[in-house]
Order: C-alpha cells, then sequence, then structure tokens
C-alpha cells in the first residue's frame, strides 16, 4: 500500500473499497465520499482519536483507518445516500 505524505504530516489513504479518498494523521482521519443527495452532494466524516493506549503510531492509524473503513459505508446507508 503506497501512501503519499502531505505538507501537514498526513498521509493519502490507499484506494478505499467505496468511492471517495481520506487523510489519515497522527490523531485523526477525514473521509469524503460522494453522497448524491440534493442536500447532500458529499459526505465528510472526520474522527479525531486521541490515542492513550501507548501504541506505536502506526498502529494507531492502521486502527482509525479499519473503523473508517467500516463506519463510513454505514453513515451512508443510515442517510440513505443514492452514490
Amino acid at each position: 500500500m503506497q501512501r503519499i505524505a502531505t505538507r501537514t504530516g498526513a498521509l493519502a489513504m490507499a484506494p478505499l473499497p467505496f468511492d471517495g479518498s481520506g487523510a489519515t494523521g497522527d490523531k485523526n482521519i477525514m473521509i469524503s465520499t460522494s453522497c448524491g443527495l440534493p442536500k447532500a452532494d458529499h459526505l465528510v466524516v472526520l474522527l479525531i482519536a486521541r490515542d492513550r493506549s501507548g501504541k506505536d503510531v502506526t498502529e494507531h492509524r492502521s486502527d482509525m483507518e479499519a473503523f473508517m473503513v467500516d463506519f463510513v459505508p454505514r453513515v451512508k446507508k443510515a442517510m440513505a445516500c443514492s452514490a
């Protein structure tokens, strides 16, 4: 999985299993995906999760990514996104 570092240290996420893109930082992750509703063309989900477990930063980022890849499709379904 190739990652691209941004100017702020966030890493662009590898291709998602759904339409969208995202970036992961040490304490946050953001995913933008299409929704297709008249009042919500796109859905942007931001998670801020400070790690207090003492885990390695790489492991914390991986945990956040796994959560969001599962969570975002559920939000799209709950919102009845058409895209």
